[in-house]
């Protein structure tokens, strides 16, 4: 019996980085004889310097990509254009429903769903009002969460500790909450002793060399300022120790211009954007992320499936991943955080057996909860609960 497939469509700005991720992960997942999905999202992000294949990844799996072009930063003019072209497709492409994924999209999107009267689910993939540095911004993010939060019918949080934000920050109501973690296909992190001095010899890193990484783009959610902080003062405890810096953005020269005046570009390796980044974290002895806020970084799930252990900012997401002195350390924000950053880095460099002891532990905790094959059949499940 021929069964007609349900049309989802996936709404998304934001093509760089673990929101792009989640998108190609469930697309190249959905059982393709009960769903066929497309996307509409732009050719290039505007202001980016990252990466630009996202066409070409959607290409290889078949997935029809609608052009759309928005901005990363609020324009009035072009975002109600984009609103007109998202509804219009919509409206011709009888869409069972709409997946919505970060900000802009999601906003733009939950609004030309619903004028459509087609079921949508919103994916935050980290609240942009969770940056407090500036309180004003943070309450004109909230502002727009909490109105679009109205069109919502399922807001997919991706950890616990972002869904019990968008719950306590009245972004949506408990009955329209999901929590469904990111996940990884676990057969693609193996662990590669031999690529460790592959890389090295690479990159001419001495073979004695301790290797602390980081797989994180250069904007200020993932405070790259702090970070190269952080390996200044680990360069100091450390004199050996060299860093490998994989991402790209907009802050990458003031950040390198920051390595030069701490005295520490040298022992930085700024890979830039890489497609073979399982390979260069096979290298890494110990990994690090500094950042801001987080939906559920992807970052630390292959780190740690990796068997790597784990450094990061005790912030939402992070410690959804990331147990204290379990799987790695979580270090709290203070005027001090490079320093507690580094601090825990030292204690790892200096102790193999802690090293492989957090390891073998965030392995574990990784393979138990967050699989892709739980993330993919949650969220299939949440699909045809709304469509029928």
């Amino acid at each position: 019996m021929n069964v007609t497939r349900k049309k989802i469509l996936h709404v998304l700005e934001a093509i760089v980085g673990g929101t792009r991720r989640h998108l190609l992960s469930l697309a190249a997942n959905l059982n393709s004889e009960q769903f066929q999905v497309e996307v509409a999202a732009p050719k290039i992000r505007q202001t980016s310097i990252d990466d630009t294949s996202f066409e070409q990844e959607l290409r290889n799996l078949g997935i029809t990509h609608h052009y759309v072009d928005m901005a990363r930063e609020i324009q009035p003019s072009s975002d109600l254009r984009n609103l007109w072209q998202l509804t219009h497709l919509i409206h011709q492409n009888k869409y069972d429903l709409v997946h919505v994924h970060s900000s802009k999209a999601g906003f733009l999107g939950r609004i030309a769903a619903k004028l459509n009267q087609v079921p949508v689910v919103y994916t935050p993939n980290g609240f942009y009002f969770l940056d407090a540095s500036s309180p004003t911004k943070e309450n004109f993010y909230l502002f727009l969460e909490q109105i679009a939060g109205k069109f919502t019918d399922r807001l997919i949080a991706v950890s616990h500790g972002e869904g019990d934000q968008a719950v306590t920050r009245k972004v949506i109501s408990p009955q329209k909450l999901a929590v469904i973690p990111n996940g990884i296909n676990f057969k693609d992190f193996t662990p590669n002793p031999a690529a460790q001095h592959d890389t090295k010899t690479m990159l001419g890193i001495p073979s004695d060399s301790p290797i602390v990484g980081t797989v994180s783009r250069y904007i200020p959610q993932k405070n790259p300022l702090c970070l190269v902080q952080t390996f200044a003062h680990i360069h100091q405890a450390i004199s050996q120790a060299h860093f490998i810096w994989c991402g790209e953005g907009e802050m990458r020269a003031k950040t390198e211009q920051l390595a030069k005046e701490l005295g520490v570009f040298q022992a930085i390796s700024f890979l830039g954007y890489q497609d073979n980044i399982k390979d260069i974290m096979n290298t890494f002895d110990v990994f690090v992320l500094a950042s801001v806020f987080e939906g559920l970084p992807y970052t630390l799930l292959e780190a740690m499936a990796l068997g790597l252990p784990v450094v990061a900012t005790d912030v939402v997401g992070s410690r959804d991943v990331v147990k204290h002195e379990e799987t790695g350390f979580l270090v709290t924000s203070s005027p001090n955080q490079a320093h507690d950053l580094a601090d825990a880095v030292i204690f790892l460099l200096r102790s193999e057996a802690n090293r492989t002891k957090l390891g073998e532990q965030g392995q574990h905790r990784v393979r138990e909860k967050f699989s892709i094959e739980q993330m993919v059949k949650q969220t299939e499940n949440l699909y045809l609960t709304l469509i029928e």
